[in-house]
């Protein structure tokens, strides 16, 4: 499992490892505020299918009788890595939809798997993560549906959009429960020629959901401003993946490897968007483009999974959604960068 969007750039001013790493809720570094959000943040996985040649990625099954349902529950639960305790879950609950609609000659589940972070805010309990997370979801209903993206947008659905809480529950199955989107990014039309439905400062989306799933967060009632601290929150997959240093990912040591797709917090502070431009070495044209009101870089440690959690200010307040990041090391010193979004509909 592989988030599909998380931002390449070049290396920062570096800080020493004691700046950086993934602390437990419960850590008494993080601050009471911060804890007490953290219950709030989801993990939210989906599927897709990516080979639609010779859908590599799916497993059919013949359920028709009792004693086949129970093999494949059994074959299921004897699959080994990369797959964890949640993906089973998922791919059960394709089963049971198998069940439910008497598709048992040919029952299939995808392979294919995202996860990232999710969370709730304000009255109406919108669920809000980033599009990037969902996108080869949508791609694959569309495609399977014969339908175009957009049109998914316009009505409630069933899709297969998974919740889990951080005691690793499952908490919303999106093949039993319909869900509508009340939330899309500005560019969402704009951005179909390159095969997204966002932009570098619209990679959100707010979900109404069937159900409450959580404690909504409270929206920040004050703007974010460079030199900020800033805390974010979400389900790392990995950080130790076995590469040398220099690489994308890299053995950090017992204190600084996140803990596999559990709740973890990182912390940082609010960069300027031209700051961040020299830092990243990103073309003056595309700096100068991108929203400011809508970007939210920072010097907060990432790795994918934390897409889609909640960027809280020091007193709990949600000021954005974090995007993705960034940490290269290099002998004893840690170069880092995240940036995040802000939807115009948080206000």
């Amino acid at each position: 499992m592989k988030i599909i969007f998380f931002f390449s750039t070049l290396l920062l001013s570096s800080v020493f490892a004691s700046d950086v790493g993934f602390y437990s809720p419960l850590d008494n570094k993080i601050p009471t505020e911060i804890q007490q959000a953290s219950t709030s943040v989801l993990e939210i996985r989906t599927a897709f299918i990516q080979d639609f040649q010779s859908f590599s990625d799916l497993v059919i099954v013949d359920i028709t009788k009792p004693s086949d349902r129970n093999d494949v529950y059994t074959k299921i639960d004897s699959i080994g890595s990369p797959y964890d305790e949640k993906d089973k879950k998922i791919m059960k609950a394709f089963v049971k939809r198998c069940e439910r609609r008497n598709q048992l000659k040919k029952c299939f589940f995808p392979t294919g798997l995202n996860s990232g972070s999710a969370f709730v805010l304000g009255r109406e309990g919108t669920l809000w993560t980033n599009a990037h997370v969902i996108e080869k979801m949508l791609n694959t209903k569309a495609q399977t549906e014969g339908t175009e993206l957009t049109s998914l947008f316009t009505e409630e659905s069933s899709m297969p959009i998974f919740l889990f809480n951080k005691e690793g529950e499952l908490i919303f199955d999106g093949l039993q429960e319909e869900i509508s989107f009340s939330v899309l990014p500005d560019n969402t039309l704009l951005n179909r020629y390159s095969d997204s439905f966002y932009s570098i400062d619209s990679d959100y989306v707010g979900i109404n959901l069937s159900k409450k799933v959580a404690e909504p967060l409270v929206l920040s009632k004050t703007s974010p401003s460079p030199g900020d601290q800033i805390y974010v929150i979400g389900y790392p997959i990995c950080t130790n993946c076995g590469f040398v240093q220099g690489n994308d990912d890299f053995d950090r040591g017992n204190q600084l490897n996140a803990k596999h797709c559990e709740l973890q917090i990182t912390q940082g502070e609010i960069l300027d968007k031209d700051t961040w431009g020299d830092l990243a070495n990103v073309n003056n044209a595309l700096v100068n483009a991108i929203n400011s009101n809508s970007f939210l870089p920072s010097t907060a440690d990432s790795n994918y999974g934390m897409s889609g959690g909640p960027i809280l200010n020091s007193s709990g307040g949600v000021i954005g959604i974090h995007v993705g990041g960034k940490t290269i090391v290099e002998d004893d010193y840690y170069s880092r960068f995240s940036r995040g979004v802000i939807p115009k509909d948080f206000k």
